[in-house]
């Protein structure tokens, strides 16, 4: 029988057989194309902290949510931006000690609608995507997303990915 032992804002922690489990809700990552090819990362201070880092945006799928609408909602709280084209990545997907399922995204076909932005971000860099592609493989993003990150390289090595795609914006509306 699964008992709950810790049911927190975000991880729930059971015990099962004997076995203790960490369940932590889906969440959503977007690689953000902007209109020139570049990958934006958002850099962020967590409140009542002074580490600074970049990251891919992203956050946590609320519940009766689908993960592209919360992609989409995250995309429009955190930056004020929204996209007019999105792809399907990489889903990760884990299970055992620590049950966890990362759904990743392209959005392309930026628009900023908003400046507000949320107060965990205090900027935003553009990069090339070999620039990312080697701050991933120095180590400086999780493990999974490393991983998502070289899947992307990847594709657009073998041009199943276009990082110049553009969309009208006439066609956001």
């Amino acid at each position: 029988m699964k008992e709950t032992v810790f049911r927190g804002h975000i991880i729930t922690v059971t015990i099962e057989d004997g076995f203790e489990s960490v369940h932590v809700p889906g969440s959503v990552h977007t690689f953000i194309i902007t209109n020139s090819g570049e990958l934006r990362l958002t850099v962020e201070r967590r409140e009542n902290s002074t580490v600074v880092r970049e990251k891919i945006q992203g956050g946590i799928i609320n519940p009766q949510e689908t993960p592209i609408e919360a992609a989409k909602r995250e995309l429009l709280e955190e930056l004020g931006l929204i996209a007019g084209d999105w792809q399907e990545l990489l889903i990760q997907k884990t299970t055992g000690t620590i049950n966890d399922t990362r759904y990743y995204f392209i959005a392309q076909g930026i628009t900023e609608v908003t400046n507000q932005t949320d107060n965990e971000v205090i900027a935003t860099k553009d990069y090339p995507l070999e620039t990312v592609y080697t701050k991933a493989m120095r180590g400086q993003f999780s493990p999974a997303t490393q991983a998502a990150i070289a899947r992307l390289w990847f594709l657009v090595s073998k041009n199943e990915v276009n990082l110049n795609h553009r969309i009208e914006t006439s066609n956001l509306r």
